[in-house]
């Protein structure tokens, strides 16, 4: 074990600035700059035509924040986690050494959640002081203090999930990033959107379990623009989310175990 997690933080260390300077971390910065200009471009209008309505504030925060950019910036960094390695032709260098196979998707993924937490972070919490400032009609803040914090938590959530599936992805099939895309804009996207019990099989559902939970009066304020179904108690969402995770980077630790990677002249 001992020997594990040396592995796991030697790589963790070793790619953690290569993964900074990658053009996929460019990319995700941009990624998470898009809300911002969209909460900056709010903000302008506010200044001329008055608050914006509820439910814009509200698309914002949940459908393009959490819905979109979150999956696209977890899949900039999570797709990589393995393919990198592949492309760039070292992965067969790492299986020459005395690795455990399992650390180094665990390193590597780690590498990788950090920068991607950062940047989900600053593009919240900058989109949530925008629209804080904004007020409503009243002059007061459409949300209670606490979505602040919930959203963050159940945006970061979703990050690490997205991308521990994103990684095992990377380990399992040979273009993680289109098979990344189609899960996120077909499967999550559409099918976390129809009304039914079949979203109980998206993260997406977990997620907004676990934002809005049994507030009712947050789950009012949602409905315009979620087809609702019953959701599960905050508590279990986060249990099945977590095991989502941990079963996500089990499944890739197994087939990177046990994979053979044949790479062309």
């Amino acid at each position: 074990m001992k020997s594990f997690l040396r592995t796991t933080g030697i790589l963790f260390r070793a790619h953690l600035v290569r993964t900074v300077r990658t053009r996929r971390c460019l990319v995700a910065t941009l990624l998470c700059l898009f809300p911002v200009g969209v909460a900056c471009l709010i903000a302008l209008v506010a200044h001329f035509e008055g608050p914006p309505p509820q439910d814009i504030q509200v698309a914002l925060l949940w459908n393009m924040l959490v819905q979109i950019i979150t999956p696209l910036v977890a899949l900039s960094y999570g797709s990589a986690v393995i393919a990198e390695e592949i492309e760039d032709r070292t992965i067969t260098y790492l299986f020459t050494r005395p690795l455990e196979r399992a650390a180094i998707l665990l390193g590597r993924w780690l590498a990788a959640l950090v920068p991607l937490l950062v940047a989900l972070t600053v593009s919240v919490v900058t989109v949530q002081t925008i629209l804080r400032s904004l007020g409503t009609e009243e002059g007061v803040a459409w949300a209670p203090d606490d979505l602040d914090r919930d959203l963050l938590l159940t945006t970061l959530l979703g990050g690490a999930v997205y991308s521990a599936l994103f990684a095992a992805a990377g380990a399992l099939f040979k273009r993680p990033v289109l098979l990344g895309l189609g899960y996120t804009f077909v499967y999550e996207l559409l099918l976390g959107s129809l009304p039914g019990s079949n979203q109980k099989a998206t993260v997406q559902y977990y997620l907004r379990s676990f934002l809005l939970g049994e507030d009712e009066t947050l789950q009012q304020a949602f409905s315009d623009n979620m087809a609702l179904i019953p959701l599960a108690e905050p508590s279990a969402a986060l249990r099945t989310l977590i095991l989502i995770l941990v079963g996500a980077l089990l499944v890739g630790a197994w087939r990177l175990a046990k994979r053979e990677y044949v790479l062309s002249a």
